[in-house]
């Protein structure tokens, strides 16, 4: 933009050629684009209300010509353009416009009575022309972006999977979620929480990235709002005005920061219908990413996805391991058991023997309830080390 600016101020004589972009993030706002002609490459970047001559292009998609610029009441420049500008007289806005969309304007003026003013007003067609080529470089560099954009998802979304196939524990597994999807999508908070099975009242923080009051590991929250309702309902919740959504109730350490949040995603993070947990993320307002994350709700919950995958891997990893040592604990149980009934056995024989041969009968009476005794202690260790297979993690009976 930059080139077509200064190319059309040194081919017309103009005192100015601006290029102004509606806001990607907030379509009431102007941004400088690029300045040609006047020693004013400061003004790029500035941001300016969508108003005057300039909004008039954009919204009507019409051309306007006006001889006496200053004179004209829907002239209303910022207060730094106004006075760089003084001298100005013939000015045009012509609309930047690709696809049937208004991308900006591009905006040329004139010093008055200057002989380039007087020859700029039959030379209309080629500014037009300017800004056709603008428009259609712009709608270039845009569907450029836009195919970045979603190559750099793809291999986000590739590299996460590899990763989280591997044996990483849970935080790390979850830091990583989060730090890819900042990285891919410009979101400005992230946060992971996971549902308790055996808590209905609170959900345990793992991760929230972004946040300038930190949100130490499984901080235990309040089990409500949004969040609740994705838990209970497995649907995902995406607002482009998060704080205004019906059950918006934000923990009361972070209200504030949440304040700033315009666009919002809670993603349900769930496998063969049971929510482990959910996925979030936050984009403030007028952030240059807001507009294109708001179409890509879909490769969040990609996202949310490939954590629900690694939850649910490191959960059954879990169980795994609890159930080898339960079958470990099992079998040196019964190898204990085979030993001790043995002994217990020998012993018992071993006191049978002495009842036959002992001639008193208090003595042979005692011997007896010893061999009753040991009977009944065999029958009890054999019920408690051979009462069945092991169970799975979590269906332990109860003592």
């Amino acid at each position: 933009m930059g080139l077509v600016s200064e190319r059309l101020a040194a081919i017309s004589g103009a005192e100015a050629a601006i290029v102004a972009l509606v806001d990607h993030g907030d379509t009431k706002t102007l941004v400088c684009e690029a300045v040609g002609g006047i020693d004013m490459a400061h003004w790029v970047g500035v941001r300016s209300p969508r108003r005057g001559l300039l909004a008039v292009a954009i919204d009507t998609q019409t051309p306007l010509v006006v001889a006496d610029l200053p004179a004209d009441e829907r002239y209303d420049p910022p207060p730094e353009w106004r006075k760089a500008m003084a001298d100005i007289g013939m000015g045009m806005a012509i609309p930047l416009v690709a696809s049937g969309e208004s991308l900006g304007a591009l905006a040329v003026v004139w010093r008055r009575g200057s002989d380039a003013e007087r020859a700029a007003r039959s030379e209309f067609d080629y500014v037009q022309m300017f800004a056709t080529h603008a428009a259609a470089v712009l709608q270039r560099v845009r569907v450029q972006q836009q195919h970045a954009r979603s190559d750099l998802w793809l291999e986000a979304a590739g590299q996460l999977a590899q990763l989280l196939l591997t044996d990483v524990d849970r935080d790390h597994a979850m830091h990583t979620v989060g730090k890819r999807l900042q990285q891919t999508s410009g979101a400005d908070i992230v946060g992971v929480i996971i549902a308790d099975a055996h808590d209905t009242t609170d959900v345990a923080s793992v991760i929230f990235e972004g946040l300038e009051t930190p949100a130490p590991p499984d901080m235990r929250l309040p089990r409500q709002g949004l969040v609740a309702a994705v838990l209970d309902s497995g649907e995902p919740i995406v607002s482009k005005d998060y704080t205004r959504q019906q059950g918006y109730d934000p923990p009361a350490q972070w209200s504030s920061e949440f304040a700033t949040v315009g666009l919002g995603m809670l993603m349900p993070m769930a496998v063969d219908g049971e929510v482990l947990g959910v996925l979030f993320a936050g984009w403030r307002r007028n952030s240059p990413h807001e507009k294109d994350a708001f179409t890509e709700a879909e490769q969040v919950q990609t996202f949310a996805d490939l954590a629900a995958l690694a939850l649910y891997r490191i959960r059954s990893q879990d169980y795994h391991d609890q159930l080898i040592a339960l079958q470990e604990r099992d079998r040196l149980a019964r190898e204990l058991g085979d030993t001790v009934l043995q002994r217990l056995y020998a012993a018992g024989l071993q006191l049978m023997t002495s009842h036959d041969l002992a001639a008193e009968p208090q003595l042979k009476r005692r011997l007896m309830t010893t061999v009753h005794t040991l009977d009944q202690t065999t029958e009890e260790i054999r019920k408690a080390f051979f009462r069945g297979e092991p169970t799975e993690p979590g269906n332990e009976p109860e003592s």
